[in-house]
């Protein structure tokens, strides 16, 4: 777990992305510490160390506002949308998935599992591990369910030309939709399939599957992201959000010069 002094570093390194928000007596990087702070214990609001960080109810509101205004999410694709050298790119090939959460609350888009009560992540992410989708779903439906709505509500600058899935996304008549919104679906077959001959050469690609399995790995280091405790899926989903784009400057080194 990181201590409050490389909680406070992180946000000074994120805090230039707010520069549009003005605030009365407290400083952006310390709100946003705050924020980050619940992000990375999992506590509660009134559980915030007063002698660090503004009070719970001052954090709690810009952290509201943010989600309202969707500012994490616009963040989000800038830093998706350009590579390194500032210059927007065709992103060629792209990895789905979905990791389940556990919920302690009710609220809406949660289902029974075998599990348990929960809610399903599910992310798209590059190669060069830039997060192209975050969504939250019911978790009683099969996954395969899902994608197609996702890549039509996906802007188009971030659609890849390849998505690979594992076998729960085996589907001819997916891939047949996917091939007309321009998305080759990649997915190796199941054991039951009668017509069980698949091109090898594709199937390269997926042995790199695990850049997606990795970026939950990633995600789940931020205990507020393991389970989720919010009613809504909103507030949820923000900061998973918002653990992305810590990730992004803490580990992926995605820093300001992508983002203007």
């Amino acid at each position: 777990m990181r201590n409050i002094n490389q909680i406070m570093i992180l946000a000074q390194e994120i805090s230039p992305l707010f520069l549009s928000y003005k605030t009365r007596k407290h400083e952006m990087k310390n709100i946003l510490g705050g924020i980050i702070w619940i992000l990375v214990t999992g506590s509660q609001w009134h559980l915030l160390p007063r002698e660090n960080f503004p009070p719970k109810s001052t954090c709690y509101y810009w952290f509201e506002k943010f989600r309202k205004n969707n500012i994490l999410g616009i963040i989000l694709f800038k830093m998706s949308l350009k590579n390194k050298k500032n210059k927007e790119y065709q992103i060629k090939e792209a990895y789905i998935d979905a990791t389940f959460s556990e919920s302690k609350r009710g609220g809406d888009k949660i289902g029974g599992t075998k599990a348990g009560k929960g809610t399903k992540l599910f992310a798209i992410v590059s190669r060069d591990n830039r997060i192209l989708h975050l969504s939250l779903e019911n978790a009683t439906p099969h996954e395969s369910k899902f994608i197609l709505p996702i890549i039509e509500k996906m802007p188009k600058k971030l659609k890849p030309l390849f998505l690979i899935g594992d076998k729960a996304y085996d589907s001819f008549p997916i891939k047949n939709q996917l091939q007309e919104l321009e998305v080759k679906l990649i997915a190796p077959n199941k054991i039951n399939r009668i017509n069980n001959r698949q091109d090898g050469r594709n199937l390269r690609r997926y042995k790199r599957r695990h850049i997606v399995e990795n970026y939950f790995a990633d995600l789940q280091t931020f205990r507020r992201v393991i389970i989720r405790y919010e009613r809504k899926s909103e507030n949820y989903l923000a900061f998973v959000k918002l653990a992305a784009i810590c990730l992004n400057f803490w580990k992926f080194k995605i820093g300001m010069k992508i983002v203007a």
